[in-house]
């Protein structure tokens, strides 16, 4: 059903009007749909007799054929796979460097076999909670909060807890350098308060992330190594 739902969206977002009859999914239904007066004033996909038998979304994409996908929350072969031969992005939140690794070799692999070529940087975006403190009792406090949030919805959905960028700017931006060290990543997805902070405290966490932690990633040297 998501497979087939992600083409849908796809006809969506890159034709003006389209039809769709899959195993799960049949827009317009079955006969078409009363049209109206104004279909055919303004609009498209309306016949003769005033019958709609193909849909469009209003206002089309801005980008050509339409925007980037990303895949949230990539933890499996099988995910990784789906994405590269639909040229998705998929978001990984894992601190096991050498799954990681796989995983970027693996969609590369399948997505040359399906006719993209994506360079490294491009594969996946890496991430995971961001608890950015000098204060461990509050990182840790913070830990739990996040854990029983995870337990008690994301868990019993199958998914599994994510990477923790925890401790001070330096040990966060360490552990970017190191992951993105491996995989060479271009784009990183970093969750935070997660509802359980107050506006202002989401927004000095992503203040002092900009302000101590972003400017370690701001230039290369000439072998390509953050400085």
């Amino acid at each position: 059903m998501f497979e087939e739902s992600l083409q849908v969206i796809k006809k969506a977002w890159a034709n003006d009007v389209f039809s769709h009859k899959g195993k799960h999914w049949e827009f317009p239904p079955n006969g078409g749909s009363a049209g109206h007066p104004a279909y055919a004033a303004y609009g498209k996909g309306m016949d003769a007799d005033g019958i709609v038998r193909e849909i469009g979304i209003a206002p089309r994409c801005y980008q050509s054929p339409h925007p980037r996908i990303y895949g949230g929350f990539a933890g499996s072969m099988r995910t990784v796979d789906f994405w590269a031969r639909e040229g998705g992005k998929p978001i990984v939140l894992s601190g096991d460097l050498d799954f990681c690794e796989t995983l970027w070799n693996r969609y590369a692999e399948v997505a040359k076999g399906a006719g993209h070529e994506v360079p490294r940087e491009e594969v996946g975006a890496w991430g995971g909670f961001l608890m950015l403190t000098d204060d461990k009792g509050r990182a840790q406090a913070l830990m739990e909060e996040h854990k029983w949030f995870w337990d008690k919805w994301f868990i019993p959905h199958g998914q599994r807890m994510p990477n923790v960028l925890m401790g001070t700017a330096e040990e966060i931006a360490d552990q970017i350098g190191r992951a993105h060290d491996r995989l060479g990543f271009n784009e990183l997805f970093l969750m935070f308060g997660q509802g359980h902070l107050d506006p202002e405290q989401n927004n000095e966490e992503l203040e002092k992330f900009m302000r101590l932690v972003a400017p370690r990633f701001s230039s290369k040297d000439d072998e390509g190594t953050f400085v």
